[in-house]
């Protein structure tokens, strides 16, 4: 017990100068907004449902950051299917015009995911009686993320932004374009 207390407090001792000389270097954001999702039902569009995202980055310099997304997503896809998703990223975000044109911020990251599809067929129907199948298939892969970030407020405290996110998975040997989602996140730098 003794041994644990002396570890955290040489860690919490030797990150202080870190955080110190680190102000406003690290940020924190979370946010929602739009799932977009392929639909399962071939005579109609993709589909679109809600999603939540917790975004947490590092700013090296003023042109590349490096961050952890943390996101959830849930949609209704057509024939009775329902997915919902729970994933995190690890990413790399660029600003290709620190000086000029500062509020595009342009990524690349890690992502995986696990991914859940509810199902709910109606198989028999008689004139008093509906029978219905329920299923779950479940599955988690891994993919790259395309992150694209405009950002309304970026002040030395204070983060507003708009984003988009376009997530690829490889999954049974083939590549894809598995959603995308977008919305708005606010967010703190310490």
């Amino acid at each position: 017990m003794r041994t644990d207390l002396r570890l955290l407090a040489v860690t919490v001792i030797l990150l202080i100068p870190v955080c110190l000389s680190a102000q406003n270097r690290f940020s924190l954001k979370a946010g929602g907004g739009i799932a977009v999702y392929g639909s399962d039902d071939e005579n109609s569009g993709d589909k679109i449902g809600h999603s939540l995202v917790t975004e947490f980055t590092y700013s090296v310099n003023n042109w590349f950051s490096a961050g952890l997304n943390v996101h959830m997503g849930m949609c209704n896809t057509g024939n009775e299917h329902h997915v919902s998703e729970t994933g995190a990223s690890l990413r790399g975000l660029f600003r290709p015009f620190p000086k000029r044109f500062r509020f595009l911020e342009l990524g690349v990251g890690l992502t995986g995911m696990y991914r859940v599809y509810n199902t709910n067929y109606n198989i028999y129907e008689q004139e008093y009686l509906t029978c219905y199948y329920n299923g779950n298939q479940s599955y988690g892969a891994v993919g790259i993320d395309f992150p694209v970030r405009m950002y309304a407020i970026d002040s030395q405290r204070f983060q507003l932004m708009f984003y988009y996110d376009f997530k690829t998975l490889f999954n049974s040997g083939s590549y894809y374009l598995s959603n995308s989602n977008g919305g708005v996140m606010f967010g703190i730098k310490f």
